[in-house]
């Protein structure tokens, strides 16, 4: 099986990992009607949600930036000024463009929510107040946080909030590999002179300072210098860095690495499967994140091996898991945007008992109904406006 067939075989179940990263509804708080839900969960739901959405499904962003950093450099025999250029030129349609119009359709859907709480008195807007200027514009498109961008909390006004996230939340994704693709001609260069080694440095780097990040932010380590906004965006960006940089060496060095993982899946994943349960035996130890970080490169290693060998006797499951391009970058966008509003959708749909079974059954629900609307809402816009549809989704390209 080809390399661009297993992306394609995992393009869907990488953003249906996303997704349920983003609805963890034992550590995120959901307030319905003015009460937090899901306190106080029974040990097998916490225990089943941080397997799939803080272990498992953590391994699909590294994935996707693995397979941009491949893609990125896969035609790239050469790399001339010009041919920098024009791949900065397709990526300016494929990335920049969704990504400011996304970031502005979540502002407006949270600013409509607002005056919607406002309108019907429902109080609803916790102290909000809209703040306009040219500085607010680009904090909200790329590092906002609670009181910098154009929705200001009051209530928070003064306090220390991080500004790492665009509004619409996921995208900081498309933000950071914006910045790498940037830094691509020095990426190509690091690669050529330094080979596996230059990986393996800003490997290190990624592992040591992802790892401190996490202690601070989730254990409340106080260490001054990993508490500060600037630290926690150069974490995300060395993230991105090796990611799309490891992929960059397997396109670059021209590694077969198709063949070696496929003839050792059975080991991966057996190696994957024992880091994966201490991962989640040791959530709460401080030093969790080294186990979890070390699980990330191994985990992606058995998904590529095992996503190449389930397709290798048929290309059918391909055809029919390998959703387009267009449509899983519409899932991603969207979203973090309707979800919330989707989740309360389904809380009062259902029988409420404090019946532990229910909570799970919500977790898995809201995420998979999420998707499902997505994708209607992708094909009526592909049918109805094709042209809007393109730009939304960057007209998806890979060279």
């Amino acid at each position: 099986m080809s390399v661009s067939q297993t992306i394609s075989l995992l393009r869907f179940p990488l953003i249906v990992a996303v997704v349920f990263i983003h609805f963890n509804v034992v550590e995120n708080e959901l307030t319905i009607q003015g009460r937090p839900c899901f306190v106080g969960v029974a040990a097998w739901v916490w225990y089943a949600v941080e397997m799939v959405s803080e272990v498992v499904a953590r391994l699909s962003v590294p994935l996707f930036y693995v397979v941009s950093g491949y893609l990125f450099f896969r035609s790239a025999d050469s790399f001339s000024c010009h041919e920098y250029i024009a791949k900065l030129r397709r990526r300016f349609r494929s990335l920049f463009i969704p990504y400011v119009l996304w970031n502005l359709m979540a502002v407006a859907w949270l600013t409509f929510h607002i005056l919607l709480m406002r309108l019907l008195d429902a109080g609803g807007d916790g102290g909000v107040e809209f703040r306009f200027s040219l500085m607010r514009l680009l904090n909200t498109l790329s590092y906002s946080n609670a009181t910098n961008g154009f929705v200001v909390y009051l209530d928070q006004v003064g306090t220390h909030a991080l500004s790492v996230f665009p509004a619409d939340v996921p995208l900081w994704f498309v933000r950071d590999l914006m910045i790498v693709v940037l830094l691509s001609p020095l990426v190509r260069w690091l690669i050529l002179k330094a080979r596996v080694w230059y990986v393996v440095a800003v490997g290190v780097v990624w592992y040591v300072c992802q790892a401190w990040t996490t202690i601070q932010v989730v254990h409340g380590a106080d260490i001054p210098l990993f508490n500060t906004s600037a630290f926690q965006v150069f974490t995300y960006t060395v993230a991105a860095l090796f990611f799309f940089s490891l992929g960059a060496w397997l396109s670059l060095r021209r590694i077969d690495f198709m063949s070696f993982l496929t003839g050792r899946r059975v080991a991966l994943v057996a190696i994957y499967v024992a880091i994966a349960v201490l991962d989640l035996a040791t959530k709460t130890h401080p030093l969790n994140p080294c186990i979890h970080n070390l699980g990330i490169v191994v985990g992606i290693a058995a998904v590529w091996a095992v996503a190449a060998r389930v397709g290798q006797p048929t290309t059918r499951l391909t055809q029919r898991i390998g959703i387009s391009a267009g449509a899983v970058f519409f899932i991603f966008a969207l979203h973090n945007i309707v979800m919330s509003d989707i989740a309360r959708v389904v809380y009062t749909l259902l029988p409420w008992a404090d019946h532990s079974l229910l909570t799970f059954l919500f977790y898995i629900l809201v995420p998979l109904i999420t998707i499902l609307l997505c994708l209607v809402a992708y094909r009526i816009l592909k049918t109805i406006l094709p042209s809007v549809c393109n730009v939304l989704t960057g007209a998806r390209v890979y060279n």
